[in-house]
């Protein structure tokens, strides 16, 4: 059976869920464990990216990054300062803040837009094209987890930020936004439409590990 929650049910349905993961903040051994071999996993990926290893897997990328201490699906990694440096024309500065924000999560899309754009800029061209490739397995990577149609082929995403950015890159804009539960997984079902066209359609996106996280 499918719930559907509204804005107020789903600002309580995760404060109770801030709740919860602040009562769990002691890990135990296993988990420290668990979450350095998931780091080593996490870094071996970045690695093979960086060395266009045949082995790199974007959505194993992504995936990993869930299961290490740094994952905070709630707490926002910004990319506003470089955006800002952008706009000002301070490219070189500009990669400086979005290294930062990279070194903090290396599967952020807007973050390897940014570098792209900015080494575009400064004729960095080798750096560039590296970074539009990352951008776009990032997103098949996406695409590739469903069609979205459904709760049965739900997309995959591990924050907002993902989420949201893939829409954008997909020319797609945000119309609502709804919270259901089923089976145990959580989804958000978001209404969106082409901004060259007025239909507007459901896309369904998989957050359980970013809900089931929480704060922790």
């Amino acid at each position: 059976m499918i719930n559907v929650l509204r804005p107020i049910q789903r600002w309580l349905v995760l404060s109770v869920s801030l709740f919860l993961a602040a009562c769990a903040s002691v890990q135990d051994p296993a988990s420290s464990a668990s979450e350095l071999a998931a780091t080593a996993e996490y870094e071996q990926q970045i690695a093979w990216i960086k060395s266009a290893d045949s082995q790199a897997d974007f959505a194993k990328l992504r995936e990993s990054f869930t299961r290490t201490a740094s994952y905070r699906p709630y707490i926002e990694r910004s990319v506003d300062d470089a955006i800002e440096l952008f706009e000002q024309q301070q490219f070189a500065e500009c990669l400086v803040a979005v290294e930062k924000v990279l070194a903090r999560q290396y599967g952020h899309l807007q973050g390897h837009f940014l570098a792209m754009v900015c080494h575009r800029e400064l004729g960095n061209n080798q750096q560039a094209d590296f970074h539009d490739s990352v951008v776009r397995g990032l997103l098949a990577s996406i695409d590739s987890s469903g069609d979205g149609s459904s709760v049965a082929t739900a997309m995959t995403t591990y924050d907002m930020q993902e989420l949201y950015s893939y829409l954008e890159f997909m020319g797609l804009k945000p119309v609502s936004q709804a919270l259901i539960s089923d089976n145990d997984r959580w989804y958000d079902v978001m209404t969106v439409t082409y901004e060259d066209e007025q239909r507007e359609f459901d896309l369904y996106f998989d957050i359980t590990r970013q809900f089931t996280r929480g704060f922790k």
